[in-house]
Protein backbone atom coordinates (compact mmCIF):
# COMPACT_ATOMS: atom_id res chain seq x y z
CA UNK A 1 0.00 0.00 0.00
CA UNK A 2 1.36 3.78 -1.12
CA UNK A 3 0.11 6.40 0.96
CA UNK A 4 -1.39 9.80 -0.75
CA UNK A 5 -0.44 12.39 2.40
CA UNK A 6 -2.63 15.36 3.26
CA UNK A 7 -5.26 16.11 0.37
CA UNK A 8 -7.03 19.19 0.33
CA UNK A 9 -9.19 20.42 -1.98
CA UNK A 10 -10.61 23.95 -1.80
CA UNK A 11 -13.25 25.29 -4.49
CA UNK A 12 -15.34 28.66 -3.57
CA UNK A 13 -16.59 27.81 -0.37
CA UNK A 14 -16.35 23.77 -0.85
CA UNK A 15 -13.21 22.41 1.22
CA UNK A 16 -12.10 18.82 1.29
CA UNK A 17 -9.52 17.56 3.33
CA UNK A 18 -9.00 13.68 3.39
CA UNK A 19 -5.22 13.67 5.67
CA UNK A 20 -4.47 10.30 4.53
CA UNK A 21 -5.68 7.54 1.99
CA UNK A 22 -4.25 4.48 1.73
CA UNK A 23 -4.09 3.05 -1.71
CA UNK A 24 -3.54 0.17 -3.99
CA UNK A 25 -1.65 0.29 -6.89
CA UNK A 26 -4.46 -1.95 -8.37
CA UNK A 27 -8.47 -2.89 -7.34
CA UNK A 28 -11.23 -1.26 -6.77
CA UNK A 29 -11.63 1.84 -4.36
CA UNK A 30 -15.05 3.07 -3.75
CA UNK A 31 -15.38 7.19 -3.47
CA UNK A 32 -19.00 6.61 -1.06
CA UNK A 33 -21.47 10.24 -0.17
CA UNK A 34 -24.35 11.48 -0.63
CA UNK A 35 -24.93 13.54 -3.78
CA UNK A 36 -23.57 16.80 -3.01
CA UNK A 37 -21.27 16.05 -0.53
CA UNK A 38 -17.94 16.41 -3.10
CA UNK A 39 -17.04 13.24 -4.60
CA UNK A 40 -16.90 14.31 -8.25
CA UNK A 41 -14.97 17.32 -7.38
CA UNK A 42 -12.41 14.94 -5.10
CA UNK A 43 -12.03 12.64 -8.46
CA UNK A 44 -11.75 15.60 -10.66
CA UNK A 45 -8.85 16.56 -8.63
CA UNK A 46 -7.39 12.96 -8.18
CA UNK A 47 -7.47 12.87 -12.02
CA UNK A 48 -6.06 16.40 -12.89
CA UNK A 49 -9.17 17.78 -14.54
CA UNK A 50 -9.84 20.84 -11.59
CA UNK A 51 -7.59 23.01 -9.89
CA UNK A 52 -6.87 22.38 -6.71
CA UNK A 53 -5.33 24.49 -3.68
CA UNK A 54 -2.41 22.07 -2.31
CA UNK A 55 0.12 19.86 -3.94
CA UNK A 56 -0.66 16.66 -4.85
CA UNK A 57 1.40 13.47 -6.44
CA UNK A 58 0.54 9.97 -7.10
CA UNK A 59 2.61 7.74 -4.89
CA UNK A 60 2.57 5.29 -8.28
CA UNK A 61 3.10 6.41 -11.98
CA UNK A 62 0.55 5.20 -13.77
CA UNK A 63 0.94 5.48 -17.84
CA UNK A 64 -2.50 5.92 -18.88
CA UNK A 65 -5.75 7.56 -17.00
CA UNK A 66 -9.52 7.08 -18.09
CA UNK A 67 -12.45 9.13 -17.30
CA UNK A 68 -16.19 8.30 -17.18
CA UNK A 69 -18.39 11.27 -16.43
CA UNK A 70 -21.90 11.52 -14.82
CA UNK A 71 -22.63 13.38 -17.98
CA UNK A 72 -22.15 10.87 -20.51
CA UNK A 73 -19.81 11.60 -23.43
CA UNK A 74 -20.13 9.64 -26.64
CA UNK A 75 -20.05 10.45 -30.36
CA UNK A 76 -23.57 10.80 -31.44
CA UNK A 77 -23.25 10.45 -34.91
CA UNK A 78 -21.07 7.20 -34.54
CA UNK A 79 -22.63 3.37 -34.09
CA UNK A 80 -22.39 2.04 -30.53
CA UNK A 81 -19.11 -0.05 -32.05
CA UNK A 82 -17.68 2.62 -33.26
CA UNK A 83 -17.99 4.63 -30.38
CA UNK A 84 -15.60 2.25 -28.68
CA UNK A 85 -13.42 1.24 -31.46
CA UNK A 86 -12.64 4.98 -31.90
CA UNK A 87 -10.78 4.77 -28.24
CA UNK A 88 -9.20 1.73 -29.53
CA UNK A 89 -8.90 0.13 -33.18
CA UNK A 90 -9.72 -3.13 -31.65
CA UNK A 91 -13.10 -4.38 -32.75
CA UNK A 92 -12.78 -7.67 -31.51
CA UNK A 93 -12.27 -6.72 -27.73
CA UNK A 94 -15.18 -3.76 -28.27
CA UNK A 95 -17.94 -6.73 -29.40
CA UNK A 96 -16.21 -9.02 -26.01
CA UNK A 97 -17.40 -5.76 -24.36
CA UNK A 98 -20.32 -5.21 -25.82
CA UNK A 99 -21.23 -8.64 -24.81
CA UNK A 100 -20.11 -8.57 -21.51
CA UNK A 101 -22.85 -5.83 -21.02
CA UNK A 102 -25.76 -6.93 -23.16
CA UNK A 103 -25.26 -4.03 -25.87
CA UNK A 104 -23.99 -6.73 -28.77
CA UNK A 105 -27.39 -6.33 -30.34
CA UNK A 106 -26.84 -2.50 -30.26
CA UNK A 107 -23.60 -2.74 -31.79
CA UNK A 108 -24.72 -1.21 -35.43
CA UNK A 109 -27.20 1.45 -33.85
CA UNK A 110 -26.54 5.22 -33.95
CA UNK A 111 -25.61 6.04 -30.26
CA UNK A 112 -27.79 8.92 -30.24
CA UNK A 113 -30.98 6.02 -30.49
CA UNK A 114 -29.88 4.55 -27.17
CA UNK A 115 -31.77 4.80 -23.85
CA UNK A 116 -30.48 6.47 -21.01
CA UNK A 117 -29.28 3.12 -19.05
CA UNK A 118 -27.68 1.77 -22.77
CA UNK A 119 -25.83 5.03 -22.89
CA UNK A 120 -24.67 4.66 -19.33
CA UNK A 121 -22.82 1.15 -19.95
CA UNK A 122 -21.52 2.43 -23.78
CA UNK A 123 -19.56 5.45 -21.56
CA UNK A 124 -18.61 2.69 -19.13
CA UNK A 125 -17.06 0.58 -21.47
CA UNK A 126 -15.19 3.37 -22.96
CA UNK A 127 -13.20 4.07 -20.29
CA UNK A 128 -11.71 0.61 -20.15
CA UNK A 129 -11.06 0.41 -24.76
CA UNK A 130 -7.71 2.09 -24.21
CA UNK A 131 -6.14 -0.18 -21.44
CA UNK A 132 -5.60 2.57 -18.55
CA UNK A 133 -4.02 1.76 -15.98
CA UNK A 134 -5.94 4.40 -13.79
CA UNK A 135 -9.82 4.67 -13.99
CA UNK A 136 -12.35 6.75 -12.26
CA UNK A 137 -15.90 6.22 -12.87
CA UNK A 138 -18.03 9.16 -11.95
CA UNK A 139 -21.68 7.92 -10.70
CA UNK A 140 -21.64 4.81 -13.62
CA UNK A 141 -24.73 2.99 -12.09
CA UNK A 142 -26.92 5.76 -12.22
CA UNK A 143 -29.77 4.83 -14.92
CA UNK A 144 -29.00 1.21 -14.97
CA UNK A 145 -31.13 -1.29 -12.90
CA UNK A 146 -30.39 -3.69 -10.69
CA UNK A 147 -29.63 -6.98 -12.97
CA UNK A 148 -27.20 -4.86 -15.32
CA UNK A 149 -25.60 -2.67 -12.50
CA UNK A 150 -24.60 -6.38 -11.40
CA UNK A 151 -22.99 -6.90 -14.97
CA UNK A 152 -21.21 -3.63 -14.68
CA UNK A 153 -19.83 -5.11 -11.15
CA UNK A 154 -18.70 -8.43 -12.90
CA UNK A 155 -16.86 -6.71 -15.69
CA UNK A 156 -15.21 -4.46 -12.79
CA UNK A 157 -14.10 -7.54 -10.78
CA UNK A 158 -12.92 -9.00 -14.06
CA UNK A 159 -10.63 -6.30 -14.90
CA UNK A 160 -9.55 -5.25 -11.88
CA UNK A 161 -6.29 -6.63 -10.69
CA UNK A 162 -5.05 -4.95 -14.15
CA UNK A 163 -5.88 -1.68 -12.87
CA UNK A 164 -6.71 0.87 -10.11
CA UNK A 165 -10.16 1.87 -10.59
CA UNK A 166 -12.30 5.02 -8.49
CA UNK A 167 -15.82 4.13 -8.65
CA UNK A 168 -17.67 7.24 -7.34
CA UNK A 169 -21.79 6.20 -6.34
CA UNK A 170 -24.29 6.73 -4.04
CA UNK A 171 -26.47 3.64 -5.30
CA UNK A 172 -23.45 0.89 -5.54
CA UNK A 173 -23.61 -0.30 -1.71
CA UNK A 174 -23.34 -3.55 -2.87
CA UNK A 175 -20.11 -3.11 -5.18
CA UNK A 176 -17.25 -5.42 -3.84
CA UNK A 177 -14.39 -3.01 -3.03
CA UNK A 178 -10.30 -2.85 -1.88
CA UNK A 179 -10.73 0.56 -0.05
CA UNK A 180 -13.25 3.20 0.63
CA UNK A 181 -13.53 6.62 0.89
CA UNK A 182 -16.30 7.89 2.86
CA UNK A 183 -16.93 12.10 1.90
CA UNK A 184 -20.12 13.61 4.29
Amino acid sequence: MEKILDFYLKKDEFILDINVVEHPSSGIILISGPSGSGKTSFMRSLAGLEERDADFKWSYKFDKKAFHFQDIKIFPGLTTLENLTLVEADEKKALIYLTKLGLIDKQNEEASSLSGGELQRLGFLRAFMNQADLIFLDEPFGQVNLELREKMYNFLYEVKEERLIFVSTHIGGELKHDFEIKIS
